[in-house]
């Protein structure tokens, strides 16, 4: 089935403006069995597709989720019907949202029912993410793709066994001054570092090591690997594999988000497949009022943004095993894995 949904939608804007909020469509595929359309939301004149399900199918949809350049929504239209739109949120991006579309509207077509439709269009929304986020795409440095894998082994090793397909929604990805992980009342930063010694990991800032505001508890989790070119261990890409496979579709939404947060793009495998992270130690810590750290509330006035070197051995005291972990992990709630 051939598409050109750049025309479709000039036909539509080209026609008298409907003088009010509403949606001008245009069937798709009519001999099909799903109703797709491509349509116009006035008065913004924001180029859409939509598809009209029943409501029983949504379940396979999972949570909506949006990039930069696409809006994801669903409307109750009537008679247990829903409508699914994927909106243009970015006109910048409309070359790369007009193919995208045509992508999605091409397979939902071949769907033989309602919820096939809907799992086509979130299989390519997923393939097509990356490019939808409008982010540069580059190869990720190495200290970069380092403290990248040290996340991802942190979730696929700790976090989804205890909190399963809520571990990518506390991903936060994006936020420097942000903690890595957040659920709840449990905040973890998460630090990779070479095996060497002296062992060091850099802190980012005063706030960084802060305990959250709301009196939660704060963990420190050092991943130490042996970094090198070849040999044992997995790749970044391998890693980025593994996490996905342990998500539900939902869930695996937010973890592509996250990624592109991160900048990871599959396009640039070629630039991690030769090095290769094994493992040596993965040390967690409870941050309490005297772990040694720098804040805020340490700094005289006016100087700020500091960065600094955390000897590890120097937080041995305040290394937490396994079972301590656990409970605190599980404060949250949320499923665990049984060993």
């Amino acid at each position: 089935m051939t598409l050109d949904a750049r025309t479709v939608w000039d036909e539509i804007l080209s026609g008298s403006d409907p003088g009010s909020t509403g949606v001008k469509r245009r069937r798709l595929f009519p001999d099909g069995t799903v109703d797709l359309f491509l349509g116009v939301a006035w008065p913004a004149r924001t180029r859409l597709l939509a598809l009209q399900v029943a409501n029983d199918a949504l379940g396979s949809l999972g949570e909506p989720a949006s990039t930069r350049a696409v809006r994801l929504s669903t409307v109750d239209i009537g008679g247990g019907r829903s409508e699914i739109r994927l909106e243009l949120a970015a006109p910048d991006m409309l070359d790369v949202f007009t193919p995208f579309i045509e992508d999605v509207a091409a397979c939902a077509a071949e769907a033989a029912n309602d919820r096939g439709a809907i799992e086509s269009l979130r299989e390519r929304f997923s393939r097509w993410r990356t490019m939808l986020a409008g982010l540069p795409g580059s190869a990720l440095s190495p200290t970069e793709a380092q403290g990248l894998w040290g996340e991802l082994l942190v979730i696929r090793n700790v976090l989804q066994p205890h909190w399963g397909d809520a571990a990518p929604e506390a991903w936060t990805a994006s936020d420097p001054d942000e903690k890595d992980f957040r659920r709840g009342s449990i905040a973890v930063e998460a630090k990779a570092t070479r095996v060497g010694h002296p062992q060091a990991v850099r802190i980012n800032g005063e706030y960084q090591l802060e305990a959250p505001s709301d009196g939660g508890t704060l963990l420190l989790v050092v991943v130490e690997a042996d970094v090198h070119e070849g040999g044992t261990g997995e790749t970044l890409t391998e890693a980025v594999d593994a996490t996905r496979s342990l998500f539900s579709a939902a869930a695996a939404i937010k973890l592509e988000d996250r990624l592109i947060q991160h900048r990871y793009s599959d396009a640039d495998e070629a630039a991690y497949r030769s090095t290769r992270y094994a493992t040596r130690a993965v040390l967690w810590h409870e941050v309490t009022a005297t772990f040694p750290r720098l804040v805020a509330t340490d700094l005289p006035v006016g100087v700020g943004d500091v960065n600094y070197l955390l000897s590890v051995d120097a937080c041995s005291s305040w290394r937490i095993d396994e079972p301590r972990l656990s409970m605190l992990l599980g404060q949250v709630g949320g499923p665990r894995r049984e060993p």
